[in-house]
């Protein structure tokens, strides 16, 4: 795992941070960075939902590997704040999440990247993530045209090709799926 501790020993308004922003994607988390006494830094996360003093410590590298995932990513977002127009290129930050975490991570990073005029490119499998987003068009949070949705895909020559789904005012695809993807839910009922 990356060290993105580097300049954390005293930026506790970085972890203070951190620790909200994961709160508000409903992980119920504290995060600290800690100096031993030859200066070596260990990160930890406080589980606030444990209530047994001796355990509600965890080490980050022996956290679940999605909140390790997570981590670098608002560590970047968090260095973020305060310049305008950055690009973020974000490759399937929903692995190894909840459902209901991929969700609520996508609208904070709508969030974020307009309170901060930021870009998200996000490369995701995530259904969750395209639901929610209808969710915040439909909602009028976003309009629909602050979400582009490229489908990549193999075409018949065997190279790649992209079809860009567009989204109306109600949060709803105008054009159609390729080869019924994301029906894949549809069918499991079906059996």
């Amino acid at each position: 795992m990356k060290d993105f501790s580097r300049g954390f020993i005293s930026e506790k308004d970085k972890t203070e941070w951190i620790s909200k922003s994961l709160k508000s994607i409903q992980l119920p988390f504290s995060f600290y960075v800690n100096v031993n006494k030859v200066g070596e830094k260990t990160i930890s996360l406080e589980n606030e939902k444990l209530k047994s003093d001796n355990s509600k410590f965890v080490q980050l590298e022996e956290s679940g590997s999605g909140l390790q995932t997570l981590m670098p990513l608002f560590s970047s977002l968090y260095d973020a704040r305060g310049l305008k127009y950055r690009n973020f290129y974000i490759e399937e930050p929903e692995n190894r999440l909840h459902p209901s975490i991929q969700g609520n991570l996508i609208e904070f990073l709508s969030n974020y990247g307009r309170e901060n005029r930021h870009h998200f490119i996000i490369e995701t499998h995530s259904e969750h993530f395209i639901l929610r987003l209808q969710k915040l068009i439909r909602k009028g949070i976003m309009k629909p045209n602050e979400v582009t949705v490229n489908y990549v895909y193999i075409d018949e020559d065997n190279s790649s090709s992209v079809d860009h789904m567009s989204l109306d005012e109600n949060g709803d695809f105008i054009n159609s799926w390729r080869d019924g993807f994301f029906d894949d839910r549809l069918k499991e009922l079906d059996d």
